[in-house]
């Protein structure tokens, strides 16, 4: 009973659109792969954007929201576009740039290039080359920047690096 003006008639938990075992399901324009959703006992993974994004094989939560060549490693992970980037934490995020790595739990890159976000909620603005490695530290943006001790903190600037915990 599925139409173009409505789907009257259907049932909850019976009329879908779907797969019923443990395939992907995908959505194509021009038969080009635009979004797929992969299944796990805990919740879907969802990827849109190039077909060479990847959620690794039984990651549940996952989302690539666009771009081309991003990875999410682990559970709820979530990389929203640009190219390259990788979530390889629990928890972890990269907004979009180019070669952003989110790595420690829960911790965040929010774009620029080549940032890596490697302590537990740990985070990187923006800007290139940057690092925050310690516990709860924070790179605001800049280059070449390391925020690594425990809730360390740089504002920008050049080769700045913060070491000491409350610095």
């Amino acid at each position: 009973y599925w139409s173009l003006t409505g789907n009257y008639g259907t049932i909850p938990g019976v009329s879908f659109i779907g797969t019923t075992d443990e395939t992907p399901l995908e959505f194509r324009v021009n038969n080009q792969t635009a979004m797929r959703l992969y299944p796990n006992q805990f919740g879907p993974s969802l990827v849109v954007g190039g077909t060479n994004n990847e959620v690794v094989s039984g990651r549940s939560g996952a989302v690539i929201g666009g771009g081309s060549m991003n990875r999410v490693e682990a559970n709820i992970g979530t990389v929203s576009g640009g190219e390259l980037n990788v979530a390889g934490d629990v928890g972890a995020s990269v907004g979009g740039g180019l070669g952003n790595r989110a790595e420690g739990r829960f911790g965040s890159v929010g774009g620029g290039r080549s940032n890596s976000s490697s302590g537990t909620t740990a985070t990187v603005g923006g800007g290139a080359n940057n690092e925050a490695s310690g516990l709860s530290s924070a790179v605001v943006g800049g280059a070449g920047n390391t925020a690594a001790g425990g809730f360390s903190f740089v504002g920008g600037g050049e080769d700045n690096v913060a070491e000491e915990t409350f610095s």
